[in-house]
């Protein structure tokens, strides 16, 4: 029996990307980068196999809500990441808090 994966840990002000596709995160980050996209990995969402989370940098630091420019930067990066090869999904991660029961 493997160990279960732990919960990637998300800052709440920065923007992440969630990517389903069949390729290895480093293979995305480098067909994002040959676009000028600059994005970091920061694992799996959850147990699934192809769907990763990916942190949006602008000039190598996060890209944070609510900043000027930002829907434009993770916008662009959404766009460019949707016209690539071996890239099936893309998608703007909104953060939410959980309902307490």
């Amino acid at each position: 029996m493997t160990a279960p994966i732990k919960p990637v840990k998300l800052e709440p002000t920065s923007s992440y990307i969630h990517i389903t596709s069949p390729l290895d995160p480093q293979t995305i980050q480098q067909t994002a980068a040959a676009q000028n996209i600059q994005i970091q990995h920061k694992g799996p969402v959850g147990e699934l196999e192809g769907e990763y989370i990916f942190e949006v940098l602008n000039n190598g630091q996060a890209v944070t809500r609510d900043s000027e420019g930002e829907k434009g930067v993770v916008m662009g990066a959404l766009e460019g990441l949707k016209a690539s090869d071996g890239i099936t999904n893309a998608q703007v991660m909104e953060s939410r808090q959980r309902a307490k029961r």
